[in-house]
Parts: C-alpha cells; structure tokens; sequence
C-alpha cells in the first residue's frame, strides 16, 4: 500500500490523511456537526476498506505472477532439456554430414586421379622424351658456358678500356698542370720586366 505501485494506493492514503485530520479537528471545534463527524469517520473506513482490497488484490496477483514464474521456470526447463536433445541430434546429423562429405570428396579425387593417369603417355613414350629433354639441357648448359667466356672477355676488356681512359686523364691532368706553372712562370717574369722598366 506504501509503495503505489500505480493502483491509486498514494491519492487513497493522501485522502485518508486529510479526512483523518479534518475529523481529528472536529473535536475540538463546536462548528462541526456530529454528522460531519459521522460522515468523516464512514469514509475513512470506506478508504481503510478500499485499501485492504487493493492490497488483497495485489496479494492475489503476486501469488498468480508467482505460479505463472513457476510455470515458466517449468517450460524453460523443459525448452533447455529439448534444446540439448536437438543439439545432441543435430551433432550426430552434422557428423554423418562430415563424413558424407568426405567420402564423396575421396571419390571425386580417385576418379580425379584417373582421368590424370589416362591423360599421361606411356613410359616408353615418357623415357624417350626425358632423353630429348636432358640433350636439351646438356646443349644449353653448353651454350651457357660459352656466353659466360664471353662475358669475361667482355669484362676484362672493359677493365683495361677503364684504366686507359684513367691514364690518360692522369696524363691530361699533368699537361694541364705543367701548362699553368709554365704561364704562372711567364707571368711572374714579365712583372719582372715591367717592374724594371
């Protein structure tokens, strides 16, 4: 009844409050008729009534709300025992899935397998081409060798180009050197000569 729980218990006691202190004040005051009083007292009792059924009836649906969680508990209970026994014959199910699936994938490779050996040569025919293949290899490996002479011919006639173009730019520099000393020299004699003139 103290909680209003949205049944009208609050508004019942705040009326229940204020007919108990206008009749509490009644007596004291001699304006007040004995019927007022009467009247006052009755629908107190019709409140105090009022909220003795809404508390009974709030008893009845918690006992109802409480079988029905029973019920529902019981049902749950049940829903999860056909739950396990789904998922136990759902696993034996997935299981014969699996090896279903791996029996026909065992086939279709076997069957992969000789349409593979049909399509091959014999081994007489396979011997007689891995002879012509391995003459292939041997010609090129051949043919390797050489190309790699040659490169090294290349390569070492590359090096000695290399140090010719390096001496004769060592030689171009000294020129070049020897030609500036000789006009430092041809300069300083002819501030020389002018310095005497």
């Amino acid at each position: 009844m103290f909680e209003g729980e949205g049944t009208g218990d609050d508004r019942r006691l705040n009326l229940l409050i204020k007919n108990f202190c206008q009749w509490s004040n009644s007596f004291g005051n001699d304006s007040v008729s004995k019927e007022w009083q009467d009247f006052l007292y009755q629908r107190m009792l019709a409140l105090i009534s009022e909220a003795e059924i809404s508390m009974k009836k709030s008893d009845i649906v918690k006992q109802a709300c409480n079988a029905e969680q029973k019920e529902y508990d019981h049902i749950y209970d049940r829903i999860d025992i056909n739950i396990d026994e789904a998922k136990s014959v759902l696993d034996a199910l997935k299981n014969q899935l699996v090896e279903a699936k791996a029996e026909r994938k065992n086939k279709s490779e076997a069957n992969a397998v000789c349409d593979l050996i049909q399509q091959f040569p014999s081994r007489s025919q396979t011997n007689d081409k891995l002879a012509e293949v391995n003459n292939d290899v041997r010609l090129l490996e051949r043919q390797t060798v050489e190309l790699k002479l040659r490169i090294e011919n290349w390569i070492k006639q590359f090096d000695d180009v290399i140090k010719a173009v390096h001496e004769m730019n060592s030689l171009l520099e000294q020129d070049v050197e020897g030609d500036i000393y000789k006009n430092q020299e041809d300069m300083e004699v002819d501030n020389k000569i002018e310095t005497i003139d």
